[in-house]
């Protein structure tokens, strides 16, 4: 070949010396705006754990766990609200009301009987002294007997007027409660019905609102773990960079072998070697071009990859958000909060009103109850004055035998004084019972102003409505609070990671040299191919052997056997290259939050 051939080998041996350079700078030219890459997904990253763990946050406190516990206690307290304002206790209340009075009223028939067994006893004390009188010294004792009857009966009559007085104090009382009875239900009446239905409306809209929340919260776990699983693949897919750059240093590294397989060779080289020479590098050229090609096409689709996994985790960031803000307490649960605060203070109002009623409502039964048990009093004396009346008509009669004949009459008057001591006991249990059933309505009467809570209690239960509210306000505001802070960390990390989505470029050069490098190649064969037609005769498999056994991913040496028509490996030998390149399959999804605690990109 001459001269020829040693222009050709010296030719080649300058292209691969210049294809070794060209190809070992390409992807090193490319790693500062690789590095920026990098340290823009490591903000990311950090913003998207912020923004996960503020959503986590926010979301439980829209899910209305605290909301709904907030709800269920303010219904518990409209309940017992409730209560306060039954009607149907007022209408009891002046029921008994109304059965007392006529009790009372019925008293005065009762003292009247009095009346009648005193003046009798009058009467059989002025016999008994006449009587006693007729007899002498036999009849002395007698007319003790009829003072100590005259002074007794004086003392019933004391005693029933008494009651009688007292009896005309507790109509006024019963009066009185009567009165705050029916201001008690008017009270209740405005209190009641409507302004309930619309605090317990304003209470379905928010536990409505609530339920939304819930919804909300039970696809969070997935949404998130989408953003997670986004960023994880983008992370994941970084890797190419480095895959890249070891392949085409093997790319280099075969360019090398060729320069130094060429370089000393004599101008008078014999044809022989100078075919073994050119086969060697048509060898190594082709499947460096196979080489560079793979590494050219998987370098782009890995940039573009992580193109639209940054606008797509964008996208989810921001629906995320979109979603969150929806259920916020400000807009119509603010509304509805209001209501509800505005429809209590009503009621409470309300509440007050007959609660001060209540209360003077109580004072009364507790003067009633007092006055009743004056009168028992009193009847307790009357009944010991009865005692002793039939003690002493029992003595006499007793004298009145001892006497005689003569004592008959003061017999008789001893037994009508007796027979009167037995009505006045029997008219004074009427009173007792009369004063009983007095007392057993007082009773009830207490009982139901007693559902009429002290001005204090009513005080306690306004403040801790009021604190529930308010505990709903703080809620909706700290989700207010969340929820601005989510918005600007969540549009800032969507809006920075579509803005990078659009500047990343630095594939842009490492794609034109490739191209280059592999124009370069093509030219290199076709001249060898050109100049040395029997190029195939001058193979040499032991030494592109070699060039198989330096591989270190898969990849690469099915590269090599499909450029030289032999079958590939099977498939899933190689475990990492195909995977990374997302060769027809799926990145796996990271467990949790993609990668856990321990994240180095670099």
């Amino acid at each position: 070949m001459g001269n020829d051939a040693s222009s050709l080998l010296n030719h080649l041996r300058r292209e691969a010396d210049a294809l070794r350079e060209e190809t070992d700078v390409l992807v090193p030219s490319s790693e500062r705006e690789f590095l920026d890459l990098g340290g823009s997904l490591q903000d990311f990253w950090a913003k998207s754990s912020e923004l996960t763990d503020l959503a986590r946050e926010c979301a439980a406190a829209a899910s209305g766990e605290a909301v709904d516990r907030t709800i269920t206690d303010l219904r518990r307290e409209l309940d017992r609200l409730t209560g306060l304002c039954n009607l149907e206790v007022s209408s009891e209340s002046l029921k008994q009301l109304d059965r007392i009075v006529g009790v009372v009223s019925g008293l005065d028939t009762v003292l009247g009987e009095f009346k009648r067994i005193i003046r009798k006893l009058q009467m059989l004390g002025i016999s008994t002294r006449i009587e006693s009188a007729r007899l002498g010294a036999a009849g002395r004792g007698f007319s003790t007997l009829s003072d100590d009857v005259e002074k007794l009966g004086l003392t019933i009559v004391d005693h029933s007027a008494r009651i009688r007085e007292r009896s005309g104090v507790l109509l006024s009382h019963l009066g009185q409660a009567r009165e705050r009875t029916v201001l008690i239900r008017e009270s209740q009446e405005r209190c009641s019905a409507e302004i309930f239905a619309a605090v317990r409306g304003n209470l379905d809209e928010l536990t409505r609102l609530s339920e939304r929340s819930h919804r909300l919260v039970a696809e969070l776990p997935e949404r998130v773990a989408a953003i997670s699983r986004g960023l994880g693949d983008i992370v994941q897919s970084l890797q190419f960079h480095d895959i890249v750059r070891q392949q085409l240093e093997h790319v280099a590294q075969a360019f090398a072998d060729v320069e130094n397989e060429i370089r000393g060779t004599p101008d008078d080289i014999d044809k022989d070697e100078a075919v073994r020479l050119a086969s060697f590098s048509s060898d190594m050229a082709e499947v460096q071009l196979s080489q560079v090609a793979n590494a050219r096409e998987r370098f782009d689709e890995a940039v573009e990859s992580i193109r639209r996994n940054l606008r797509d985790v964008a996208g989810e960031v921001e629906g995320l958000v979109a979603d969150l803000a929806s259920v916020a307490s400000g807009g119509e649960g603010g509304q509805s909060l209001a209501r509800v605060g505005s429809g209590i203070a009503q009621v409470m109002e309300g509440i007050r009103q007959f609660t001060a009623q209540g209360q003077g409502m109580a004072e009364t039964m507790r003067d009633v109850a007092a006055t009743v048990q004056d009168m028992a009093a009193f009847v307790v004396e009357i009944e010991e004055v009865g005692s002793e009346i039939e003690l002493i008509a029992l003595n006499a009669s007793i004298k009145a035998a001892h006497t005689g004949a003569e004592g008959a009459a003061l017999g008789v008057l001893a037994m009508a004084i007796q027979t009167l001591s037995v009505e006045a006991r029997e008219q004074t249990e009427k009173v007792s019972g009369i004063l009983g059933t007095i007392s057993e309505v007082s009773a009830r009467l207490q009982e139901n102003a007693a559902t009429y809570m002290p001005s204090e209690e009513v005080r306690e239960l306004l403040a801790e409505l009021t604190g529930l509210t308010d505990s709903i306000g703080r809620e909706s505001a700290r989700e207010s609070e969340m929820l601005g802070r989510l918005s600007a960390i969540g549009d800032r990390l969507g809006g920075e990671m579509r803005e990078k989505a659009e500047v990343i470029e630095f594939h842009v050069p490492v794609i034109s040299g490739l191209d280059a490098v592999m124009e370069r190649i093509g030219e290199m064969t076709a001249r060898i191919r050109r100049e040395v037609p029997h190029v195939d005769q001058g193979r040499q498999p032991e030494r592109l052997r070699e060039l198989l056994a330096r591989y270190t991913m898969e990849a690469e040496r099915d590269i090599y056997r499909r450029t030289f028509g032999e079958s590939p490996g099977q498939e899933g030998d190689d475990d990492v290259f195909p995977d990374l390149w997302g060769d027809e399959t799926e990145t796996p999804a990271p467990a949790d939050d993609g990668l856990g605690d321990n994240v180095e990109l670099f």
